[in-house]
């Protein structure tokens, strides 16, 4: 019997006082080791990340400028290039790809949708004729940006 029960009151037993001594003890134990990982809650340290040119050169540097003021103990180092890395063994934390599909064994999301431009000289449209729909566009000769097409080039 952990409690002793009257009509007036309650009173723990020896029993019930070990036990609610030592729960007590636990639980302080407990609060104490949450509050220790509270203290790493905040990101520090190195963050290794590379970005495709097209992506980086345009949108990187205002992301990163205000994650920093967010998290202004992380070290990020940059590496802007359209090749694809090994994460592994490159010690690459995050990658970002400009990319119609992700054909690799990698867990990946969509962060945001791309808008395609066509660009033509008037002069190209004059002997070529334009289009309407970019569907037109896989027939011409165009120059592409390798990295930003569905096979690469």
């Amino acid at each position: 019997m952990l409690i002793m029960r009257t009509t007036r009151s309650l009173k723990l037993t020896e029993h019930g006082r070990v036990i609610f001594d030592r729960a007590s003890a636990i639980l302080a134990d407990v609060e104490m080791t949450l509050d220790a990982a509270r203290q790493f809650t905040r990101p520090e340290g190195v963050l290794h990340m590379t970005g495709s040119i097209a992506f980086g050169s345009g949108r990187l540097a205002d992301l990163i400028s205000r994650y920093l003021m967010q998290y202004p103990k992380v070290d990020v180092r940059v590496s802007l290039e359209d090749r694809i890395v090994n994460l592994a063994e490159e010690e690459i934390d995050v990658a970002l790809r400009i990319t119609a599909g992700t054909q690799w064994n990698l867990p990946a999301r969509r962060l945001a949708p791309i808008r395609w431009v066509y660009c033509a000289a008037p002069s190209y449209l004059q002997e070529h004729g334009g289009t309407t729909d970019p569907r037109d566009v896989a027939g011409r000769e165009c120059l592409v940006y390798p990295a930003m097409t569905q096979n690469g080039g």
